[in-house]
């Protein structure tokens, strides 16, 4: 039954043909073309809604209201299927919004030969929304029953804020099934990536002239012991996640050239294997905390998660950054991540992503949504089976 999917999904039902590929590069260039730097994603939330449309499909905008976002600006999540909520089984989601700065698109070819599309956006996710819509339209002209089941999803605030997500949860449809979220894991699998909690080290002194710094405390040396002591501390390990990591990301001190400091604070990012209560009791009982320093949690901290895998199709991994994941809560739908290109590019100037990975996306979402819904590719889901077939991804990634 297996070799009959996979002969089945080279046949000519869902071949790619010049003229989907060319909608597919199309669609990839006018995502790109649309800016959608986090806080303000409306140009290519309005495209991509209306492409959808065009297609035929119906489209749900979903208002995401952010206390801390100026309400002027319009933002939305997408919600789009073909027959009706209730038959939608899988979603196929990703994310609207990219980092900073915006980067132009451009098309070219590099030394080898190979087409590559460069651009905010092109594999971190706007890569990953084009070869889901088309893979989605793949399967609606082979078998149009099936197409009913599968919906769109694509939110916003994903690069930091996780707005969208969260809003999202309320608006789930109700017989979802499986739910699965494309970042660039070169088409590679992910049974697990790691939380994300963000803390300060915050030092304090006493002001002095810099001509005596001995009538005062300098809060900045302060800080930078506090922040070498940190390489002493013992951070939590897991048999799937690997090791949990901490970098000083930010650091700042100081008012006047002239003046001891009596303030500065480092920010540490930390990615987390096992859950962050655990942790920030680590640190908090590492004695980094002194007369003249204190640590403080200052970011909503996010659990590792634990994603479903299929059984015997593609190779297995982890991965030490995080996605939005953390934020979907229904209780039985499997969770699944992988999507085409490299994170090794995402949020670069020279981000990209390569045609023929955009591709070969394509084929495998069609080969996964089809296989999933068929019953033809099973999953796993405990912790165990995923550490027993997974490769682990070293942290220096």
């Amino acid at each position: 039954m297996r070799i009959l999917n996979i002969l089945n999904l080279l046949g000519t039902a869902y071949a790619i043909t010049e003229q989907v590929s060319q909608e597919l590069l199309d669609l990839h260039k006018n995502l790109i073309l649309n800016p959608s730097i986090t806080r303000n994603e409306t140009l290519a939330v309005d495209f991509l809604s209306t492409y959808l449309q065009s297609k035929g499909w119906n489209v749900e905008l979903q208002d995401v209201i952010n206390k801390d976002i100026n309400p002027d600006i319009k933002r939305q999540n997408i919600f789009a299927y073909l027959n009706d909520p209730q038959d939608v089984k899988m979603i196929l989601n990703s994310h609207t919004d990219v980092v900073p700065p915006y980067v132009d698109y451009h098309y070219t070819t590099d030394e080898q030969g190979r087409d590559v599309i460069y651009g905010r956006g092109a594999n971190d996710a706007k890569g990953q929304i084009a070869a889901q819509i088309t893979a989605a339209q793949q399967v609606r002209s082979a078998d149009p029953e099936m197409s009913k089941s599968i919906g769109l999803l694509y939110d916003l605030g994903e690069e930091g804020i996780f707005d969208g997500a969260k809003h999202a949860q309320d608006n789930l449809p109700p017989n979802l099934e499986y739910f699965i979220v494309g970042e660039p894991t070169q088409l590679e699998m992910i049974s697990g990536h790691k939380g994300n909690m963000g803390f300060e080290i915050r030092a304090k002194g006493l002001a002095a002239h810099s001509s005596s710094p001995h009538w005062g405390v300098n809060a900045i040396e302060k800080l930078s012991e506090a922040i070498l002591k940190l390489e002493s501390v013992s951070l939590p390990h897991d048999e799937l996640l690997g090791d949990t990591t901490m970098a000083v990301t930010k650091i700042s001190g100081g008012t006047a050239m002239n003046k001891v400091p009596d303030e500065a604070v480092a920010y540490v990012n930390v990615r987390t294997s096992v859950p962050t209560d655990v942790t920030w009791q680590v640190l908090t009982e590492t004695g980094l905390e002194s007369e003249w320093i204190e640590i403080v949690l200052v970011d909503e901290p996010h659990n590792p998660v634990i994603l479903d895998t299929v059984d015997n199709w593609r190779p297995v991994q982890t991965m030490p950054f995080g996605t939005d994941l953390f934020a979907w809560k229904h209780p039985t739908a499997k969770k699944m991540l992988i999507g085409c290109g490299s994170v090794s590019s995402a949020h670069k100037l020279d981000e990209h992503i390569y045609k023929d990975e955009l591709v070969e996306g394509v084929d495998v979402y069609v080969e996964l949504i089809t296989g999933l819904l068929e019953g033809t590719l099973k999953t796993s889901t405990t912790k165990q089976e995923q550490a027993e077939q997974h490769k682990h991804v070293k942290d220096e990634l």
